[in-house]
């Protein structure tokens, strides 16, 4: 046949050429064509005796597709020996002997390229009514898979193994050579075996498990690539190598009831950290309970390690919950600070310092309350403090509005970015419920009058509950300050805060006190003030790529306002003042405002008698409280008042009566002008207030109490033009009686002159 195909013209046209279609696949370090040809296009002309090529081709690789006697004779359509006696007059054919799994004869197979074109074609019809050309195809091949039952190299990841276990893999593509070095023998297949294991050194009988582990490999590649359309042609590879003891967590000793018996066990008791012993005694009980085979305990204890190695999350999740799993787990993104303005967005927090101080007379951990400028990591207003409440978060504020002696922080910020806790969510610093997170509400109709936007903030942000990350910048800064400022006093405990019982300092406190070891409170705040400064002016980790310098002080004094720093001026300090004052609700009745146990009042109070006003208040100055309206209009300062007796005995005592009287009468003559006010005509109050002021008065601009002072100026002048004339009246009796005096002393002279 060979010669047959030499005797092809030269010259013959290149149109009846065949192109083969050839891939190439990569095995190990080997690479390998595969090719690709329709089979009615081989052969065009055959004969029983001889056949001829049209086409100038090499040999065809249809010639290493094997067919039995039986199943060419079928697709000739001829007698079993009748094709005997065809195919035994080609001694070009190439016949291969395969041994017989029944015993007996080797069975003989002949090339598919010895059929006639006739037959080639009833092959391919038969393939194609079959749907699968590549499953016929590994039943030519002999083999039979169990999709059920996959080899431990399907799906497992060839690069990792590659990387994991490089001798192996080399081993297998030296074994993998043999296979094919076999395979290039068609007749005497068995002394080819004997041969090729005595070249290497190996059995007869390793060489032919191997040769079936490839041809088993070989048919689950051509399935895995007709489902997913990949070249898997490593698993003839792979197929060779030592099984890996834990691939893919598989325990090959273990049952897969056992497996899951033991993974069941671990769930319940992950809470409990039971271990591994305790473990193994419930699996085993269970179990025999199920009539399962029993592990030994250095099985189960690497499937547990197994299981925790691969699973730890969700171990993490059962055993610590969500909060747990979100903080340490949990996917999250990274912020871009330098996307923002210098002071747009300012971060704070409050943070129990890791060391004890002596404060009258006793030990405590004192609070730093930081803001931090997201932008450029600067401290831009802080306070320590016994205690974190609303009143030291607006004295820290106050401190970042307003400006500094020898430092350029000063304005107010754009945006707070806050923590959840009730100290930054209280209704007198966000003006609202703490409830709702967002002043952007729809359901929020009321003014909003909390501290922070009575100082000019825009917008206050509040970090989810549990998610210290979401305030990662200024948690930083506190793992700063604990490492470079905490750990340098002579009282540091430690992190009281963590898990980890390491980290604590166990120290005498108590002693320390005693003696007076321990700094005192403002050494503390003097001491953290000057750390400030060597912070501020130190490299700065995470401002390793920002333009306007590496240290905090230079992002912030190089950041043109504007444009690069966001910069609003504090309030006038008067107000600013009024603003750190104390807002509370309160009703009005006629012994005035009673608050903290306190009563307050003044006149200007009594048109308010039992209705609700707004006071403000210090807590360090109990003795008066300002008063305004629900509407913030000033109605007067309320002083605190004393608490009269039940009787006086004398005029020292008598005077708290005689003022209560005295307001009662000008509340009662307020009460009556008023009532005469509103029952006078238009005419009558033109009269009493001029005639441009009347159309106000009737449109509610004048207040009732305004008319009223008018009214008791009146009065006054009335009263006091009384007064005048009673005064002129006694002077003009007093001097007639003087003149009437001295004349009867002028006479009684005359006579006794006489």
């Amino acid at each position: 046949m060979a010669e047959m195909r030499q005797k092809k013209d030269a010259t013959s046209s290149t149109e009846n050429q065949i192109v083969w279609h050839s891939e190439t696949v990569t095995i190990g370090n080997e690479e390998c064509k595969q090719y690709l040809l329709p089979l009615d296009k081989l052969y065009t002309k055959a004969d029983g005796n001889s056949r001829e090529m049209e086409e100038n081709v090499e040999d065809s690789p249809m010639d290493n597709i094997f067919i039995t006697l039986n199943e060419g004779a079928e697709l000739e359509g001829i007698a079993y020996y009748t094709f005997y006696r065809r195919i035994s007059r080609m001694t070009d054919i190439k016949v291969i002997e395969e041994d017989n799994p029944k015993g007996g004869k080797p069975i003989k197979k002949i090339p598919l390229s010895a059929l006639s074109v006739v037959a080639i074609k009833r092959y391919r019809k038969k393939l194609e009514q079959k749907g699968n050309a590549k499953k016929e195809r590994m039943k030519i091949l002999g083999m039979r898979i169990d999709k059920s039952k996959p080899p431990w190299y399907v799906g497992y990841d060839y690069s990792a193994y590659k990387e994991q276990y490089p001798d192996k893999l080399q081993e297998a593509i030296r074994r993998y050579k043999y296979i094919e070095e076999k395979r290039q023998y068609s007749s005497n297949v068995q002394e080819a075996k004997k041969a090729i294991a005595y070249k290497y050194g190996v059995t007869v009988k390793s060489l032919e498990r191997w040769e079936n582990d490839v041809k088993k490999a070989e048919s689950w590649a051509y399935l895995m690539e007709h489902e997913t359309g990949k070249n898997y042609e490593f698993y003839k590879v792979m197929c060779l190598c030592r099984k890996p003891s834990k691939a893919k967590g598989n325990m090959w000793s273990l049952d897969p009831r056992v497996k899951v018996i033991i993974e069941n066990e671990l769930m319940k008791n992950v809470t409990n950290k039971m271990k591994d012993a305790r473990i193994y005694k419930l699996v085993l009980k269970e179990a025999n309970n199920q009539n399962l085979p029993v592990p030994s305990m250095a099985t189960v204890h690497r499937y547990l390690s197994y299981i925790r190695k691969n699973y730890e999350q969700s171990l993490a999740l059962k055993a610590k919950g969500k909060r747990y799993y979100d903080n340490k787990y949990g996917y999250k993104s990274v912020r871009d600070p330098e996307s923002l303005m210098v002071n747009e967005v300012v971060m704070g927090d409050a943070h129990v310092l890791d060391f004890f101080v002596e404060y009258e007379g006793r030990a405590i951990r004192p609070i730093l309350v930081a803001w931090l400028d997201v932008r450029s990591r600067c401290i831009v207003g802080w306070d320590i403090a016994t205690s974190a409440t609303a009143n030291v978060i607006k004295s820290s504020l106050r401190h970042v509005a307003l400006p500094k002696k020898n430092e350029p922080f000063e304005g107010v910020p754009q945006i707070l970015f806050i923590d959840n806790g009730m100290e930054y969510t209280a209704h007198k610093l966000i003006g609202r419920n703490r409830k709702i997170r967002t002043k952007v509400d729809d359901e929020i109709d009321e003014v909003i009058d909390g501290f922070y936007y009575e100082l000019g903030v825009q917008r206050e942000k509040r970090a989810l509950p549990y998610a210290a990350w979401h305030k990662a910048y200024i948690e930083r800064f506190f793992s700063t300050v604990c490492e470079q400022f905490s750990k340098c006093i002579n009282s540091y405990v430690g992190t009281l805060t963590t898990s980890k019982t390491d980290d604590k300092i166990d120290k005498d406190i108590k002693g320390m006190l005693e003696r007076g070891e321990l700094p005192h409170f403002i050494e503390a705040v003097i001491g953290f003030r000057n750390y400030l400064k060597e912070y501020h002016t130190n490299k700065h980790s995470g401002l390793r790529t920002e333009k306007l310098g590496k240290t905090p002080l230079q992002v912030y004094e190089n950041a043109e306002i504007g444009t690069e720093r966001y910069y609003r001026a504090a309030p006038p300090i008067g107000i600013l003042d009024n603003y750190m004052l104390e807002v509370k609700e309160a009703t009005v009745s006629p012994t005035g405002i009673k608050f903290m146990h306190n009563y307050y009042q003044c006149m200007e109070l009594t048109p308010y008698i039992n209705q609700k006003v707004k006071i403000r208040y210090d807590l360090t100055d109990l003795d008066r409280v300002k008063v305004r309206t629900l509407d913030n209009e000033v109605i007067g300062i309320a002083q605190k008042v004393k608490k009269i007796g039940f009787y006086a005995e004398d005029d020292e005592e008598m005077k708290p009566f005689i003022e209560t009287s005295k307001k009662k009468k000008k509340q009662y003559r307020g009460a009556k002008d008023t009532m005469g006010f509103l029952s006078m005509t238009f005419e009558e109050r033109q009269a009493l207030l001029g005639a441009e002021a009347v159309p106000e008065t009737l449109t509610g601009d004048i207040s009732v109490q305004k008319v009223i002072s008018i009214m008791n100026q009146q009065k006054e002048i009335k009263n006091k033009k009384i007064e005048e004339t009673k005064a002129k009246e006694k002077q003009a009796q007093t001097d007639a009686d003087n003149y009437y005096i001295n004349k009867g002393a002028d006479i009684l002279d005359k006579l006794n002159i006489g």
